[in-house]
C-alpha cells in the first residue's frame, strides 16, 4: 500500500489516496485498488506542513506494525501424553523426570583446570574396564550440586543428560586408582592454572584442619586427637597448600594424633620439589612457628611470613611486647605514623588508640634438622619481628575468654580431685595448693582450687598483641621493579628479596592472606559435606579429601571467572537449582534461572536462558565441552 496523489482539473485541487496493487491470477496483470479517499490535500494544509509526507508517515508506522504481527515467533509444539510413565529409579523408589544442568558449568571448569585431558590421558595407560573419566565427574558433581555418601551418588546417576555407565563396585575401585594418581594429578592441574590462567605460585599459604569418624575405635590413620569439631571421635588430620587467589595447590592426610606442626615438613618437601618451586614465600600461622620448620625453609632459599603467640613466647619475647617503646600508631589528622600517647605512668594509653605496630631484629642460633634428617645449625640468624596490637583483636580475645573465666570461677575452691589435677580449659585459671600435713607426697592429699587472679591479669596484659616473623625484604622504592628478576635469595643474610617496597604493613596484608585458607575449610565442611568421613581405607580416605578439594577448586575457580560478583552460598544455590523438567523426547522446560547462571552464560557460552530448552540446544552444549 502506498500514498498517490491526483489534481481535478474542475477543481484545480489535489485529490490523496491509500491505493495497492493487486496481480490478477488469470490475465497476470497488475491492477490498482483504491484502499482510501483520504480527500483533498487543501483541507489538510491547516493540520499539516505537508500533508502528503504525513499519510506517507502514518503508513509506514501502519506497515510496520503490522510487520511485527507477522513476524515469525519461535514456537515450540510439545506433545504430551496423559498416561505417560514418568521415570522410575529402583534405588530412591520415584518417579522423576528433573534433569540437573548445573553440571555443565561444573564440567567447563573441569576443562579449563585440565582435569578431563589428565582422565582421559591416563585411561589409556589403565588397565580397567570402566571410565575414570565419568567416575571423576560423577563424584564432582554429586559433591557441589548434592553431597552425600558415593553410594548415594551412582544410586542417583540418571538425574543428568550425561550417561555414566558404572557399576556400583567400579565405585570403590574409582577411589582406589584415584588415590594412587593424587600427586600426578595436582601437579597437572597446577601446571594448567600457571599456563592457562597465570597462577601466582610465589605464594603459598599452608594452614592445618581435620575430619573425624563415626566410629569409637583407632585403627592407626584415625587416631584420636585434638579435634577441631570438639567431638571425641578418632580424626584424621589435614594439611592444605593454597594460591593467591584461594585455589587448592596441594593437601596430605596424616595420623589423627599428629600435631599440626609436624604436618608442614613433608607437605612443603612434596610441595617445592614436585612442583618445581624457587622462592615461595610460605605463610602459616602460628602452630607452624617451630625452629624446624623455619629453619628448613631458610635452609631451601624460600621466604616466610608465620605468626608467633606472645604468651607462648620467652618471657624476654613478653617483656618486649609490652615495652611501650618503639610502637607507632596513624595519626588521622596530620596523615603519618607517630608514636603512641603514654600515659602519666609511662604505660600505653589504649583508649586513644586502634592499631599500633612496631618492628625489632632478633639475632638467634638455629639447630635443626633439614628435610633429609640430617642435623644442621645456622649462626646469627637475624629473625624480623613485628608487633602489632589491636582493638578489634583485644575485644575478641577477652570475650572468648569470658566463658572460661566464669567456669573457673564457679569451680573456685573446689576439693574435687578431678577439677583440681585438671589444668585445661576453664582450670587454666585454677592453681592447686596442697595441704599435707606430714609432709610426704601422697596419693589421697587434701587440696584447694583457687581462682588465679594474677594469671588472669597477666593473660589480659598480651590481649589483641600479635607477633609476625618474616625473612621477607624489599628494595628501595627508587630502584623497586628494575630488572627482570622478581626475587632473589641473599645468603648473606638470609632473607628473600622481593623486587619492589616491602613495607611493613605489606608483611601484614601478606598474613592476612590466609583468611582464605580458613574460609576454603568452612566451605568443604559446612557445604560439600567433607566430614564426617564414611570410608575406611587410607587410600579412599585420600580419594575422598581429593574429590572434595577438587570440588572446591571449581567452585573457587568459576568465583574467579564472574568476578567475585557472587557469595559461595549464592554460586551454590545457582549452580544448585540449575535444572529442566523433560516435557517430551525433544523439550525440555527450565525450571530455574538466576543471575549466577546469567553471568555464567556470558563467560563460558552455555545457554540455559530459554523458557524451554530443544534436544538440539543440548547438543549443542555437549559439544561445546567436549561431552564424549
Amino acid at each position: 500500500m502506498y500514498v498517490t496523489k491526483l489534481k481535478e482539473k474542475a477543481t484545480g485541487k489535489t485529490r490523496i489516496f491509500y491505493q495497492h496493487q493487486v496481480r490478477d491470477k488469470v490475465t497476470k496483470k497488475k491492477n490498482t485498488i483504491t484502499v482510501k479517499d483520504l480527500g483533498y490535500v487543501e483541507d489538510y494544509l491547516d493540520l499539516y506542513d505537508d500533508p502528503i509526507q504525513h499519510f506517507k508517515d502514518e503508513l509506514a508506522k501502519e506497515r510496520e506494525e503490522k510487520n511485527k504481527l507477522k513476524k515469525k515467533q519461535n514456537i515450540v509444539n510439545i506433545t504430551l501424553v496423559r498416561d505417560a510413565i514418568l521415570p522410575f529409579n529402583e534405588f530412591t523408589n520415584k518417579f522423576s523426570r528433573i534433569i540437573n544442568t548445573g553440571d555443565f558449568f561444573i564440567l567447563w571448569a573441569l576443562n579449563e583446570l585440565g582435569v578431563i585431558k589428565y582422565l582421559r590421558k591416563v585411561q589409556k595407560k589403565l588397565n580397567i574396564e570402566y571410565s575414570l573419566e565419568s567416575f571423576m565427574k560423577l563424584m564432582i558433581y554429586k559433591r557441589i550440586l548434592e553431597p552425600g555418601s558415593k553410594l548415594k551418588a551412582w544410586q542417583n546417576k540418571d538425574c543428568f543428560f550425561e550417561d555414566f555407565d558404572l557399576e556400583k563396585h567400579d565405585i570403590y575401585r574409582g577411589l582406589t586408582q584415584v588415590a594412587a594418581l593424587k600427586d600426578n594429578l595436582l601437579i597437572d592441574i597446577n601446571n594448567t592454572i600457571v599456563k592457562e590462567h597465570n597462577r601466582n605460585n610465589s605464594f603459598m599459604f599452608y594452614d592445618v584442619t581435620n575430619v573425624h569418624f563415626e566410629i569409637e575405635n583407632e585403627d592407626g590413620h584415625r587416631m584420636k586427637g585434638v579435634s577441631k569439631s570438639h567431638k571425641p571421635l578418632p580424626i584424621v588430620q589435614l594439611g592444605l597448600f593454597m594460591d593467591k587467589d584461594g585455589l587448592p595447590v596441594w593437601f596430605d592426610t596424616f595420623d589423627g594424633n599428629t600435631n599440626d606442626c609436624i604436618t608442614f615438613l613433608p607437605s612443603f618437601k612434596k610441595v617445592k620439589n614436585l612442583m618445581g618451586l624457587k622462592h615461595a614465600i610460605y605463610v602459616a600461622d602460628k602452630a607452624m612457628h617451630t625452629g624446624d620448620n623455619i629453619a628448613n625453609i631458610i635452609a631451601n632459599q624460600c621466604g616466610y611470613v608465620i605468626s608467633e603467640s606472645p604468651r607462648k613466647g620467652s618471657v624476654d619475647l613478653q617483656e618486649l611486647v609490652l615495652n611501650p617503646e618503639g610502637y607507632l600508631t596513624y595519626d588521622k589528622e596530620t596523615k603519618k605514623y607517630v608514636p603512641v600517647k603514654l600515659t602519666a605512668e609511662g604505660k600505653i594509653d589504649f583508649s586513644e588508640i586502634d592499631f599500633m605496630f612496631k618492628e625489632c631484629d632478633m639475632k638467634k642460633n638455629l639447630a635443626f634438622k633439614d628435610l633429609n634428617d640430617k642435623k644442621t645449625n645456622i649462626k646469627y640468624f637475624p629473625r624480623k619481628k613485628i608487633i602489632y596490637w589491636s582493638r578489634k583483636y583485644s575485644e575478641r580475645a577477652k570475650i572468648d575468654r569470658l566463658k572460661a573465666v566464669m567456669t573457673a570461677e564457679n569451680k573456685s575452691h573446689s576439693k574435687t580431685k578431678s577439677v583440681i589435677d585438671n589444668n585445661y580449659g576453664s582450670n587454666d585459671y585454677l592453681k592447686t595448693i596442697i595441704k599435707d600435713k606430714e609432709g610426704n607426697v601422697i596419693e589421697d592429699y587434701k587440696a584447694e582450687a583457687r581462682f588465679d587472679n594474677e594469671k588472669l591479669d597477666k593473660k589480659m596484659e598480651l590481649d589483641g598483641f600479635y607477633i609476625i616473623e618474616t625473612n621477607v625484604v624489599g628494595v628501595d622504592p627508587k630502584d623497586a621493579n628494575k630488572g627482570e628478576w622478581t626475587s632473589r635469595w641473599n645468603k648473606n643474610t638470609m632473607e628473600l628479596q622481593l623486587n619492589q617496597e616491602v613495607n611493613t604493613h605489606e608483611i601484614i596484608e601478606m598474613y592476612r592472606g590466609l583468611w582464605q585458607i580458613e574460609e576454603c575449610f568452612r566451605i568443604t565442611k559446612s557445604e560439600l559435606d567433607l566430614r564426617p568421613v564414611y570410608v575406611s581405607k587410607e587410600n579412599h580416605i585420600q580419594a575422598h579429601v581429593l574429590i572434595c578439594m577438587l570440588s572446591l577448586m571449581v567452585i573457587r575457580f568459576l568465583n574467579k571467572t564472574t568476578d567475585n560478583k557472587f557469595t559461595t552460598n549464592e554460586l551454590l544455590e545457582g549452580l544448585r537449582d540449575s535444572s529442566v523438567s523433560k516435557l517430551d523426547g525433544f523439550n525440555y522446560l527450565t525450571n530455574n534461572y538466576s543471575n549466577v547462571l546469567k553471568e555464567l552464560k556470558h563467560k563460558t557460552g552455555i545457554d540455559l536462558s530459554w523458557n524451554v530448552l530443544k534436544k538440539s540446544d543440548i547438543t549443542k552444549i555437549q559439544k561445546i565441552l567436549n561431552i564424549k
